[in-house]
């Protein structure tokens, strides 16, 4: 996966297109139901996220970051990419993500 630390100048904190491409690549990876908790760690990790970038919040006291890759779930999701497991709280690819993934990988070889 790649290890690109974009962040955006306000807060620090990556782009959504970019937290979006790099959750679908992390989730395509995984090939399995991947618990959330797991999602928000390895996405803070990619990232390169510090402590205090983490604990951002938003006015309702929730996680700014985690909102995020939250919000680059759901735009997947409405693409049919990924799914919500039925196992709550566990996310995984879609077969229609996969296609999509590896197509789209393939092109960039061509």
């Amino acid at each position: 996966m790649s290890n690109v630390n974009v962040v955006t100048p306000e807060v620090g904190l990556p782009e959504r297109k970019i937290i979006t491409n790099r959750l679908f690549e992390f989730l395509y990876l995984k090939e399995r139901q991947v618990p959330i908790q797991d999602v928000y760690t390895a996405m803070a990790n990619v990232f390169q996220l510090t402590t205090a970038q983490q604990k951002l919040t938003l006015k309702s006291g929730a996680s700014l970051f985690e909102n995020e890759v939250r919000n680059a779930h759901t735009e997947l999701k409405k693409k049919e990419y990924t799914t919500s497991t039925a196992k709550r709280g566990f996310w995984s690819i879609s077969e229609k993500g996969k296609k999509v993934y590896l197509h789209s990988r393939l092109k960039k070889f061509n």
